[in-house]
This record gives structure tokens, C-alpha cells and sequence, in this order.
């Protein structure tokens, strides 16, 4: 009952993420609702942050899945030990708010967005 328009480098950890989903609404088929960081600027400690609540929740797993769950969440913070920020972005939608939204997602969301790219894809 939930829709995502979700930037291409964003990871989407699906205990956190079901758990702040439940926060939001408890009745999406209803309820017309949107969260999401909808900038592109994420301080570096909300990163740590949320990693640290990541690997907690990989300790939750059975005991044969929490070290490869462990090893996700080290692969994520590799490629970003060096960087003060991180960029990405999510946006996601109740049920009823898709509903509510719908009549302007079919233009809206396709037409132009490739606009700047048809000279070098053209």
C-alpha cells in the first residue's frame, strides 16, 4: 500500500524503513500521506547514525544470517568513509495519496525530466 520515487543511489533498509512506514500511518489505504528526505544534502553523522541501527538490527537476525547482514551494512559505509555528506533521496507515498496524486504522475513525471541530456543522448 506503499509507493517510493526513490533516487537511484539510495538504499532502503527494509526493517528501518517499515518501522518509520508504520509511524507515518497506520492506514495507507486511507490515510493520504507522503514522507521521505526529499533533499539531497544528508549529514554524514545521521549516516553513522543510521548504520550503527542497521547493524543493531542485524544482531536481531537468526544467528546464520547476522554476519552476511553485518557484512551489507560494513559495504555500505566503505565507499563513503571520506565523505562529509551523502547524496540521495526518497520520497514515499500512502495508497491514498498515490490515488489523490495520480492524475498528475502519468505528464508530470515524464515529461522533460530527460530535457538537459538530448544532446548527448539525442
Amino acid at each position: 500500500p506503499w509507493y517510493a520515487l526513490v533516487d537511484d543511489d539510495v538504499f532502503l533498509f527494509e526493517p528501518f524503513l517499515l518501522e518509520a512506514l508504520q509511524n507515518v500511518s497506520l492506514r495507507p489505504m486511507e490515510e493520504a500521506v507522503c514522507a521521505g528526505q526529499a533533499t539531497n544534502r544528508i549529514p554524514f553523522g545521521m549516516q553513522v547514525k543510521t548504520l550503527h541501527h542497521m547493524a543493531e538490527l542485524c544482531r536481531s537476525l537468526e544467528v546464520e544470517r547476522q554476519q552476511g547482514c553485518l557484512d551489507h551494512v560494513l559495504l555500505l559505509l566503505v565507499p563513503s568513509v571520506n565523505l562529509s555528506y551523502l547524496y540521495s533521496g526518497a520520497v514515499i507515498c500512502s495508497n491514498a495519496a498515490v490515488k489523490l496524486l495520480q492524475q498528475f504522475l502519468t505528464t508530470a513525471l515524464s515529461v522533460d525530466f530527460m530535457e538537459p541530456y538530448v544532446d548527448t543522448f539525442g
